[in-house]
């Protein structure tokens, strides 16, 4: 994910995930990229250096990679624009995820069958409520097409999240 400068402070987003390793995560896009980042405090500031990383699947190992071009510095400006289209390409990458998890449920699930899936309360069978997000993201996902995120400066970043879709 991004980062955001706030004042002399740093703010990074979604570092929690290190490897992106089950079967239905190997379904979405880019879960073989990533990256580390190296903090170097000292009595009066800090520094941050990201490196960009990339699994090699096949051999078992984490090499030097690209960074991504989600992880820059994201104003509110800009990050207003982008939430409609990045919370279209969230429904778009939970579709896929479930059509991987559920091929006879949802492999040719009309857009009726995903409204229902999204709007049943316990759609995963885990918890009630889990559905609260897409109440909120669906709708918000709706706004990606008045497209204003095309009016954001973050090129690389729109690219990274239309690439997603």
């Amino acid at each position: 994910m991004n980062y955001e400068l706030v004042g002399e402070k740093a703010i990074f987003y979604s570092l929690g995930n290190f490897i992106f390793d089950t079967d239905y995560q190997r379904a979405q896009f880019n879960t073989e990229k990533g990256l580390l980042l190296k903090i170097t405090f000292n009595s009066e500031s800090y520094d941050f250096v990201p490196l960009g990383i990339e699994i090699d699947r096949n051999k078992g190992r984490i090499l030097a990679g690209k960074l991504p071009e989600i992880f820059t510095d994201v104003q509110e400006k800009d990050y207003k624009l982008l939430v409609p289209l990045a919370a279209k390409m969230l429904i778009t990458a939970t579709k896929r995820q479930w059509k991987y998890l559920n091929p006879q449920k949802f492999a040719n699930a009309t857009e009726s069958d995903w409204e229902e899936d999204f709007s049943n309360p316990k759609r995963s069978g885990r918890v009630p409520g889990e559905t609260l997000d897409f109440f909120i993201i669906c709708p918000l996902a709706k706004e990606a097409e008045n497209e204003a995120w095309k009016s954001s400066t973050l090129e690389g970043v729109k690219e990274y999240i239309l690439e997603q879709m």
